[in-house]
């Protein structure tokens, strides 16, 4: 249980983080890829540095950690752009209510019972975060121009859905542990690399703008990459 109470917590901190991007003229890309690097550090820690002894493309879970790396760092800048063009609330609300898959996944694929009282708590449950956090004010400020927006936080159910769905399935099928370090630690080194990428492509398209400011470093370091930890 105190583990499930921390997760909440540091997701919590994660997507309330991102409501101060703007404001401190944050690049969402470089913090991003600030935090991942961060993570695999904290990992290095964690492990006592057996973590770089270890080939992560030969393990069972190589194809898991290429396919949640990358979706880790889309997933995350969406998230953060969501935040800024459409709200802390309703972001929030998307990414939270993605247990619903994994919970529809569970049935499905592993025939797990769901029963008429959790079935029940589930539909309540998002039901009252629906009803208790959606204020219609965060969409009504979009211009006509700018619709295509709202399918933010739609592609924000999606992904994290995705993650959740994909994690549950590694664990269930014992692909890799829940408390495997090395299994996340290089998950966050591979949307660390992959969001490099990305990011010596923006840069290369914005050379004017300094992508390594000082609010960027800050907030990628110290902040995101222990509430990311924590989330995981």
């Amino acid at each position: 249980m105190i583990y499930l109470i921390l997760s909440i917590f540091f997701n919590a901190l994660l997507v309330i983080s991102f409501n101060f991007f703007e404001r401190f003229h944050v690049d969402n890309m470089t913090a991003i890829v600030i935090n991942y690097f961060v993570c695999f550090i904290m990992g290095i820690v964690v492990t006592g540095g057996e973590l770089i002894t270890i080939n992560p493309m030969t393990q069972k879970w190589t194809i898991a950690m290429l396919l949640l790396g990358i979706s880790f760092i889309l997933a995350l800048n969406i998230i953060a752009l969501s935040v800024e063009k459409i709200g802390l609330t309703i972001t929030a609300i998307m990414q939270k209510v993605s247990f619903l898959a994994v919970v529809i996944y569970a049935v499905a694929f592993f025939v797990e019972s769901l029963g008429v009282l959790r079935g029940l708590g589930v539909v309540l449950g998002i039901l009252t975060v629906i009803l208790m956090n959606w204020p219609p004010e965060d969409i009504l400020h979009l211009k006509p121009d700018r619709k295509l927006i709202i399918l933010l936080p739609t592609l924000t159910f999606l992904f994290s859905s995705f993650i959740d769905i994909s994690f549950f399935h590694v664990i269930r099928k014992q692909i890799a542990q829940s408390n495997d370090f090395d299994f996340i630690s290089y998950t966050f080194v591979t949307a660390a690399v992959f969001g490099a990428f990305i990011w010596v492509g923006k840069y290369t398209v914005n050379k004017r703008k300094n992508l390594l400011n000082t609010p960027n470093i800050i907030v990628g370091f110290p902040f995101l990459g222990h509430f990311k930890s924590g989330v995981i």
